[in-house]
């Protein structure tokens, strides 16, 4: 899996102390799995009738007795008639409309090329927006200094500058940040934002009237549809390679260490290599749903996005002021997901996210939010994950008013909490 040091507290996270990763157990029993190629080409071509004959008779392994195989003989005879005549057009239907045939394939271009069409734009209109990232950063190691290069990918997300990507591209302590252009220009970048457990940073470059990306909305992605990544895949040698594919899945959890856990991310088997994390996963519109991230290196096709909108609220922060400053509601929570991984004495949870430890001097604290409080919605939006938390502060700033909903002991109520610095 390619990934670089990730968690999940930072005011809003979990506490690797309170529980300890759970004993996962195998499967309690072997599946078979039988697949009947015969059955299969004779139903495809047949039809159901043949093919459940086939199981009926020769599925116990007995041998077929005359009569038997003369009356499988005759059905597959009258199948075959049947499937031919269903083929076969009526004359006259023919002789006025001889395009039948034509306008079904015409149809099935139509969408093959509208496909084309539309991933061929999104490479003209996306791969301007789309950067190299290299960073410089000193190790210690032996009592003596190295410096280690790391290549990402980037996506420019305002016309003066501004650059969205990965945490762990630019690292905790970079010496130097480089930012390479679709034109080969190259400008020095400098942090202002940038969240370990997140994983997602933004950096700013010195350059006017770039191409920024067209952001999506991660919550009306869908499982089946089109998937696009671009990036750069092993190194600047591949830069802005484009591969597609679709959205496997949504909400994908991975344990990346004993104590660190991705969450709520987006699954695709788009191909997703090293050199990619940073770059943009796209929709069909050309619109950025998601970060690209993670892969799974011990299987094919599992790649794993941030959805955009954890990113947004950030991102319009600093377009607006020129900086971000993080407001916090002054608590520590556990998800449902993370259930899945550690054990916290019991504790069961179907919806929002539980309160294990708040800030005695938060705002919070001092209206009555309690240890053992669920909280629900921030403004009338659900939270069930860490993720979805962090986006509903993070588009506040502190000092602003929030109006959280409770369940305690079976009964709801809200709060109006204001939140706090960093």
């Amino acid at each position: 899996m390619d990934y670089n040091a990730y968690n999940n507290n930072a005011g809003q996270g979990y506490d690797p102390n309170v529980g300890q990763p759970k004993e996962k157990k195998g499967p309690k029993g072997a599946r078979v799995f039988v697949l009947i190629l015969v059955g299969a080409i004779i139903g495809s071509v047949l039809g159901g009738g043949a093919v459940s004959l086939y199981l009926e008779y020769g599925s116990n392994g007995t041998a077929l007795t005359a009569s038997a195989e003369d009356y499988i003989d005759e059905a597959i005879s009258a199948e075959l008639e049947s499937y031919t005549a269903s083929l076969e057009l009526d004359t006259s239907t023919a002789e006025s409309d001889d395009s039948v045939q034509e306008t079904t394939y015409n149809e099935v271009n139509l969408v093959t090329t509208d496909y084309s069409t539309a991933v061929q734009s999104i490479a003209e209109t996306v791969m301007p927006s789309v950067v190299s990232v290299r960073t410089i950063e000193t190790i210690e190691m032996y009592r003596q200094s190295f410096e280690v290069e790391g290549i990402g990918t980037g996506v420019i997300v305002s016309s003066d500058g501004l650059i969205l990507t990965n945490q762990h591209v630019v690292s905790s302590n970079p010496t130097s940040i480089t930012v390479t252009l679709i034109d080969g220009s190259e400008y020095d970048a400098e942090v202002l934002f940038a969240d370990e457990s997140m994983d997602l940073a933004i950096i700013k470059i010195d350059a006017s009237g770039l191409t920024a990306a067209n952001l999506g909305d991660s919550d009306d992605v869908s499982v089946g549809e089109v998937a696009i990544a671009i990036g750069n895949p092993l190194g600047l040698e591949y830069t802005r390679s484009m591969t597609a594919g679709i959205i496997s899945a949504l909400d994908r959890s991975i344990l990346i260490s004993d104590t660190q856990i991705a969450e709520n991310l987006i699954q695709t088997d788009a191909a997703i290599n090293s050199g990619n994390s940073g770059g943009p996963l796209l929709n069909l519109d050309g619109q950025v749903v998601g970060i690209n991230t993670y892969k799974l290196t011990s299987s094919e096709g599992m790649g794993f996005a941030i959805p955009i909108n954890a990113a947004i609220p950030i991102i319009e922060q600093i377009i607006e002021t020129g900086e971000f400053q993080q407001a916090q509601l002054g608590v520590s929570v556990i998800d449902k997901e993370l259930l899945n991984y550690y054990s916290y004495e019991d504790l069961t949870l179907e919806y929002g996210v539980y309160v294990y430890s708040i800030d005695e001097s938060s705002d919070a604290y001092e209206k009555g939010l309690d240890v053992g409080d669920i909280i629900t919605k921030v403004d009338g939006i659900e939270v069930n994950t860490i993720l979805k938390l962090k986006e509903q502060l993070y588009s506040h700033l502190p000092g602003d008013t929030v109006t959280i909903t409770v369940e305690r002991d079976g009964s709801t109520f809200e709060l109006n909490v204001e939140l706090s610095g960093s």
